[in-house]
């Protein structure tokens, strides 16, 4: 009953409705019905693109160009970019149909419903990947930096070579809506960039919008960054195209769908359903994609598209450390980068918060080559600089934040009422060090390679947080799906310190209290597992790299110190870099991965508690408030940190 109740809570009524009604048409076969048509006449104009403001830029920062042209001649030697991570040798244009790392052939002649999307062919992201046309945004980038056709041409070569291999509702390119949406929104991009209108393009463009109204009654029930992708995709098309006979419906249900999906979507703080930094970028970027599409043609957005927009902003921007681009690596991450018009490096997510403040009008980072994606579409800066002040940060998703001079804190403390989780890592603690994550997120790294890597990176264990046995903090169900939804409170907080709790969970067996305070020169988090029955209670840190010097429970490295101190007899573990298990590993993009120094201490007990300490050398937390935290009192320990009486109404 549990379980379905948590279905219930994941899809919604009528998302579960929308869902088996896709199933009938399925296994009744109705879709296989729609067929290729000859494209209409569209009335496609190329999109006014700000090819000055973006030379602007780049003047600002020639080593830009040089980096473009290496990348796109790179590709065009056959050396393609899987997930912006992953350089691959496999030739040009890309072998639509190879797996690029098993040499698998999928098929291209089945119908887009009998493509399988489980792994039992291997991952089909790796597929999918050379279909999302990173070479549309690629190429006219460096046929405007340098002038040469050579680059426009093969973007056509490539494009032909793929209808050829590809036809209407055939293999693994339409199977996916989504992946329908990302390559026609690419070739609007390139076709307005290059200035040209190719027949074969507007062919693509009318094939994708009859695949993508299709099923986005099913993109709606999934309540992620599909319905998001398949309605602006749409509503794109429509737009751009007004001359098809189906346009003004396909605007108009693009429309319905997208308001429907900001609502259920995007918090009031701006937070994104799927507990995801990486996924929270690729809905924006669509949102602001969507913007410029309205400013071009006068065409009417909801206005929930504003409010999703600053909210993000203030979210987004509030992650960012002390120096660099990178945020926490919070979530899941497939690797998808829609605006891929920067030099930055995939994990920076300056290039967004910059187009973010540009498009809202709203004081934005400093100047930089991030300024190129808001360049491309007409935007420049407005407000001024923004500064990151010395404080703590909560909102009301329960994203939190903690500055104080070079470091940074971010956590995590959601109650998941209407949405699952997206990894089982409720009160996870990130820490930086300038543009340094010391203590960081493992990410995602794959979702349908063999064990232990069918995404096995959403689990509790291997997050910076206690973990109860093999088992994680919810049920998980399937690669996605999860029941029995942990939740978690704020109990208490002040200026760099908080307490939190995560309980019903574990089964409900057991509930975790964790403290953390953020001093002025070291971290000191404690935590307290209380359950009912024996189990292995651990708490496991992933510390950046494979070069830190370990002395029993003390781990050191280039001035920072980590130790861990627990109940006698507790056990000592570090892992780096384990080829058998997920333990010592962590993914800043997908389908790629490094060695990191996983380590932990764990007791065989009913309850335990943990002391964990980052930092210089130095003091610690005074021992009379650790007895008090050793004996249960969390929120007597939390003021005593604070050298004040604990309330009496506490």
């Amino acid at each position: 009953m549990r379980t379905l109740v948590d279905l219930a809570r994941t899809y919604g009524i009528r998302g579960l409705v929308r869902r088996a009604a896709h199933e009938v048409l399925l296994r009744t076969r109705a879709y296989q019905a729609i067929t290729p048509q000859p494209a209409p006449p569209s009335g496609f104009e190329p999109l006014p693109l700000d090819v000055a403001g973006v030379r602007s830029v780049w003047a600002r920062h020639p080593e830009v160009v040089p980096g473009v042209i290496a990348a796109a001649d790179a590709m065009l030697a056959g050396r393609y970019p899987f997930f912006s991570k992953v350089v691959l040798d496999i030739g040009w244009p890309p072998p639509w149909h190879r797996h690029p790392r098993s040499g698998r052939i999928w098929d291209a002649a089945a119908h887009w419903t009998l493509v399988d999307h489980g792994g039992s062919e291997g991952d089909i992201k790796w597929i999918w990947e050379p279909h999302r046309f990173a070479f549309a945004w690629l190429l006219p980038r460096a046929f405007v930096a340098s002038g040469d056709r050579r680059y426009a041409t093969e973007f056509h070569r490539a494009v032909h070579d793929w209808a050829e291999a590809n036809p209407p509702y055939r293999g693994a390119a339409w199977s996916c809506a989504q992946e329908t949406s990302l390559r026609a929104i690419a070739l609007v991009f390139a076709a307005s960039a290059l200035r040209t209108i190719d027949p074969l393009v507007e062919r693509i463009l009318h094939d994708s919008a009859r695949r993508i109204a299709a099923t986005l009654h099913y993109a709606l029930s999934q309540r992620n960054n599909h319905a998001i992708s398949e309605a602006v995709g749409l509503w794109t098309l429509a737009v751009t195209c007004p001359a098809w006979p189906q346009s003004a419906r396909w605007q108009a249900a693009a429309a319905r769908a997208l308001r429907e999906a900001i609502r259920d979507q995007f918090a009031r703080d701006g937070a994104y359903i799927q507990e995801s930094i990486n996924y929270h970028r690729l809905a924006v970027h669509l949102l602001l994609w969507a913007r410029w599409v309205s400013r071009s043609r006068s065409a009417p957005l909801p206005e929930e598209v504003d409010r999703a927009l600053t909210g993000s902003l203030d979210l987004l921007a509030g992650l960012l450390p002390v120096a660099g681009g990178e945020v926490p690596n919070h979530g899941h991450d497939d690797g998808s980068l829609l605006l891929a018009l920067s030099g930055c490096d995939y994990a920076d997510l300056r290039p967004t918060i910059q187009h973010l403040a540009f498009d809202t009008r709203r004081p934005t980072v400093p100047p930089g080559p991030w300024d190129e994606p808001a360049a491309w579409f007409g935007l420049a800066a407005a407000d001024p600089v923004r500064k990151v002040p010395d404080a703590m940060r909560v909102t009301s998703s329960g994203y939190i934040t903690s500055v104080r001079g070079d470091w940074m804190l971010f956590s995590r403390v959601a109650c998941h009422r209407d949405h699952r989780p997206g990894h089982a890592d409720a009160l996870h603690v990130d820490v930086w060090r300038g543009s340094e994550n010391l203590a960081l997120d493992p990410g995602t790294f794959a979702y349908s390679e063999p064990p232990p890597w069918d995404n096995r990176l959403v689990e509790t264990r291997v997050h910076n947080t206690c973990s109860v046995g093999s088992r994680s903090q919810s049920r998980r169900r399937g690669r996605f799906l999860w029941t029995h939804w942990s939740c978690a409170s704020l109990v208490e907080r002040a200026e760099h310190v908080w307490l939190a709790k995560v309980g019903a969970t574990w089964d409900g067996t057991h509930a975790h209290w964790r403290l953390v305070a953020h001093g002025e020169g070291a971290i000191d988090v404690l935590d307290r597992i209380v359950g009912a029955t024996p189990a292995a209670l651990r708490v496991h840190w992933n510390l950046l790299g494979t070069g830190w010097r370990r002395d029993g429970a003390r781990w050191s490295r280039e001035g920072v110190e980590v130790s861990i101190a627990g109940p006698s007899g507790a056990i000592v573990r570090d892992v780096r870099g384990d080829d058998a298990s997920e333990l010592g590993w962590a993914s800043r993009g997908y389908g790629h991965r490094q060695p990191c120094t996983a380590v932990e201490l764990e007791v065989e007990a009913a309850t335990a508690w943990f002391h964990t300490r980052i930092g210089p050398a130095g003091p610690s937390i005074a021992p009379e408030i650790l007895d008090v935290w050793r004996h249960g009192d969390t929120r007597k320990a939390f003021h005593a940190l604070l050298d004040k009486p604990v309330p009496r109404d506490a």
